[in-house]
């Protein structure tokens, strides 16, 4: 949109100031103090509004699996790390055959065990994981949500401790991001 202004020379200042005044006058008025107290509340309203919520609190969560509460647990990679140097805990690394070959968090060899999650019934069935029942497991995967669901089947479908059960959040990934030692395969 464009605006043309015209200016007609004749034309006496003193009447352009009336005419401003004349058709302004009644739609401008000065703020008064109950406006003013009215401003302050509205900019206190918006200023609430606009804050971040508060976090829900656990407690106020759906409890799911993953939950906490319902005995879900996990660890970063450092705490894993700090675990393995004190030799107080197997990696139970959940990915494939083929991935875990490739490279896998570097431990000890009696540390670390793969068995992929693919294979998890077939482990059960044949009674295989008993064995591992009194180890303080950590669970790993690529980047932790396999390990994760993983947690879940062994402590609540298979009678895994959940208090010996952790997954390892950032999985694989996350290790070798935080540039601890990594092994492959020949």
């Amino acid at each position: 949109a464009s605006f043309v202004f015209s200016f007609d020379e004749d034309e006496d200042e003193d009447d352009a100031g009336d005419w401003m005044d004349a058709h302004f006058e009644g739609s401008i008025k000065p703020i008064t103090e109950e406006d003013k107290k009215t401003l302050e509340e509205r900019v206190r309203e918006i200023e609430e509004a606009s804050k971040p919520a508060a976090a829900p609190r656990e407690e106020d969560q759906p409890q799911t699996a993953y939950s906490p509460s319902a005995g879900f647990s996990a660890m970063t990679v450092d705490d894993l790390h700090d675990n393995l140097v004190k030799g107080s805990m197997l990696v139970v690394d959940v990915r494939s055959r083929q991935a875990y070959r490739r490279a896998h968090a570097k431990t000890f060899p009696w540390q670390s065990v793969n068995i992929p999650f693919t294979e998890f019934s077939a482990w059960k069935q044949s009674g295989a994981f008993e064995k591992y029942k009194r180890f303080k497991l950590a669970i790993m995967c690529q980047g932790g949500k396999v390990s994760s669901q993983a947690t879940v089947r062994l402590t609540r479908v298979y009678g895994f401790d959940s208090d010996k059960v952790c997954h390892v959040e950032g999985g694989v990934n996350e290790w070798i991001q935080r540039g601890f030692g990594v092994q492959q395969a020949c």
